[in-house]
């Protein structure tokens, strides 16, 4: 039999090939998946096309969002997504409505919504995803758009952040 040597091989005690721990016999064990999501890309050099945007939301106590939502910038095709995390202490219902251009006030549709709304435990991180199938008219750089976000549970809140959709590169 092989002797072991401090080093590498003392750090693997209870460890098999792979970083994996060994458990005892009935035991079980529950992983944690990480996912790390892309930094924010500074105005007007996001990348056009099917791409993942995202916006972070956290609902504070009383319905209050700590950190106000900041303009999101995305382009037809993108898959957009907004991640809402529950800090109210009590149950919630989010959800996002009322799209309409900033130049005429006029509503529209622009994203094909995979999940719209949702019920949010307290502590818990869920998601509103859709596809955004809005093309800008020729000539049009960019569309802003003003949203709501509604936030019932506590408290019924509403929030109106900007959104900007710009053509997919050709």
């Amino acid at each position: 039999m092989a002797k072991k040597t401090a080093g590498k091989k003392k750090a693997a005690k209870g460890r098999r090939a792979g970083g994996q721990r060994r458990r005892a016999r009935g035991a079980t064990t529950r992983r944690v998946i990480r996912v790390k999501l892309p930094p924010s890309v500074p105005a007007g050099a996001i990348p056009c096309g099917r791409d993942l945007k995202w916006a972070a939301i956290t609902v504070g106590v009383e319905g209050a969002l700590p950190v106000p939502p900041a303009l999101l910038q995305v382009c037809t095709g993108d898959v957009v997504t907004w991640l809402v995390q529950n800090q109210s202490g009590r149950p919630l219902k989010v959800r996002l409505k009322d799209f309409q251009r900033k130049s005429n006030g006029r509503s529209f549709a622009p994203i094909r919504w995979f999940q719209e709304n949702m019920n949010i435990s307290h502590g818990s991180v869920g998601t509103i995803t859709g596809e955004v199938v809005y093309r800008p008219e020729k000539g049009t750089e960019v569309e802003r758009v003003k949203y709501t976000i509604e936030v019932r549970g506590p408290a019924a809140i509403d929030y109106d952040p900007d959104l900007e959709i710009r053509p997919p590169a050709i």
